[in-house]
């Protein structure tokens, strides 16, 4: 058995640039084609929250991935999405600005504040909703387009 065993070449790892860094990204990059595959990198950020803005009859509702309601935590952020058309929906990320860079924990303290807090903190720390794909557009699913 321990013959065998000898004989045989014990398959190597791709280098560490090329290997999945967690299950996630493993299967994102399976349906890629062996050229896209190789370079293909997902995007790396100490904090992911999805959340979702839809504009139905004239009311905004803005709500993490999760399905917590957050709009009295960001007014503006509600504010400027009642410019956007009816039956529009956007999946993306809120994030806080700070000095050039993105500042997870200012986010997490405006997290916390409701009403005259959250439109004092808005002066402060404004919050900006970064749309990674939209849903729906003016009643129109844009789920299926490339």
């Amino acid at each position: 058995m321990h013959r065998a065993a000898a004989g045989r070449r014990r398959a190597r790892s791709p280098p560490a640039s090329q290997r999945p860094r967690s299950r996630l990204d493993a299967d994102a990059s399976t349906n890629l084609s062996p050229e896209v595959r190789t370079r293909f990198r997902p995007a790396r950020t100490v904090h992911r929250s999805t959340d979702l803005i839809s504009v139905e009859a004239g009311q905004v509702v803005l709500r993490s991935r999760r399905g917590t309601e957050l709009g009295r935590a960001f007014p503006e952020v509600v504010a400027d999405a009642a410019q956007l058309p009816d039956a529009t929906a956007l999946d993306g990320e809120l994030v806080v600005w700070e000095e050039g860079r993105l500042a997870f924990e200012r986010l997490q303290d405006r997290l916390a504040r409701r009403g005259a807090g959250a439109a004092r903190a808005a002066t402060e720390w404004p919050v900006h909703f970064v749309v990674f794909d939209p849903l729906r557009l003016s009643g129109t699913d844009t789920t299926l387009w490339p």
